[in-house]
């Protein structure tokens, strides 16, 4: 049982534990919203949207929409993630420096995001109606599984139990899953595993040890 318990502490680092049950807090909260008013005025009160940062210039949104979640299925996959890689990351980082990488990445991979589909969709929103919400913790995950990517290269090959081949191939899968699919922002998973590996580069202290 002990054995156990400590093994189970391992994925309990602090900041990515409050960031989880932050992120599921949230998920329980805009349900309540949706369900008590209607219309989903939970999830597009907060949502990623490009029209209402540009033009309306709502910029919280770049910040809340990754707290937000738009099933139980997608919730679960990004915390089962992110209980995983979070934690390690935390524990090579430290909790303010991993603190910082995560929202860092949330906010690049949400700006990015926006971007793209204003630059996309912009001219051809009032003949098509493309005007699109986005909403999951997955670009901040993303950006963390590029901290740990460049941390792994950085040791050559492994640390603390994950592999370059898992890490690789993990990413791998994660975008191949969104190209083959509908629904799935590639944009944001590409910036925040982009900004995850720069704010890696900056962050991480090899010459620290790993608490």
């Amino acid at each position: 049982m002990r054995e156990f318990l400590r093994e189970i502490k391992k994925y309990l680092t602090p900041v990515n534990t409050a960031i989880m049950a932050i992120t599921i807090v949230c998920f329980i909260v805009q349900i309540i919203a949706d369900n008590a008013v209607g219309e989903e005025a939970g999830t597009y009160s907060f949502s990623l949207a490009w029209w209402l940062i540009f033009e309306e210039h709502q910029y919280y949104r770049l910040f809340t929409y990754m707290f937000l979640h738009a099933s139980l299925g997608h919730i679960f996959n990004n915390m089962l993630v992110l209980g995983f890689v979070g934690s390690t990351a935390e524990r090579m980082l430290g909790s303010f420096k991993y603190a910082a990488a995560y929202i860092g990445s949330g906010l690049v991979a949400g700006l990015a995001s926006a971007v793209y589909n204003r630059w996309c969709f912009a001219n051809a929103s009032e003949a098509g109606g493309f005007y699109t919400y986005s909403l999951g913790a997955s670009g901040a995950v993303f950006g963390i599984t590029g901290v740990l990517l460049w941390i792994v290269l950085v040791n050559r090959g492994r640390v603390a139990g994950i592999s370059l081949r898992q890490i690789v191939l993990f990413m791998f899968l994660s975008i191949y899953a969104g190209v083959t699919s509908t629904g799935i922002d590639n944009t944001a998973h590409i910036a925040g595993a982009a900004f995850g590996i720069l704010s890696a580069m900056i962050l991480y202290d090899r010459r620290g040890g790993f608490a």
